[in-house]
C-alpha cells in the first residue's frame, strides 16, 4: 500500500522507457512530463481505493496475520 499509488509515476519503473516510447510513436510531442501528468489521476484513484480497503479492513476486524488480531488501544489515566 505504501508505494503502489506512486510506482506508476516513478522514472525508475521497469516499463517506464517502454511506455514513453510507445506514447512517442502515437504522439510525437509526448515525453516524460506528459506521461506523469496522465498518470496522476490514476495514482490518486489507487491511493483512495487502498485507503478505503484499509479502513474497511479495520472496521470488520480481520486479523492482520496469524496471531495478530486488530486491537485498538486506549490510554487510561491511572488515578492514585
Amino acid at each position: 500500500m505504501g508505494d503502489s499509488p506512486v510506482s506508476t509515476l516513478a522514472p525508475l519503473m521497469v516499463y517506464f522507457p517502454v511506455i514513453v516510447t510507445f506514447a512517442h510513436c502515437y504522439q510525437k510531442n509526448s515525453g516524460v512530463g506528459s506521461r506523469v501528468t496522465l498518470m496522476l489521476p490514476v495514482a490518486a484513484a489507487v491511493l483512495v481505493s487502498w485507503l478505503i480497503i484499509l479502513i474497511r479492513w479495520f472496521m470488520v476486524g480481520i486479523p492482520l496475520g496469524p496471531g495478530y488480531p486488530v486491537r485498538f488501544y486506549r490510554s487510561e489515566v491511572v488515578q492514585g
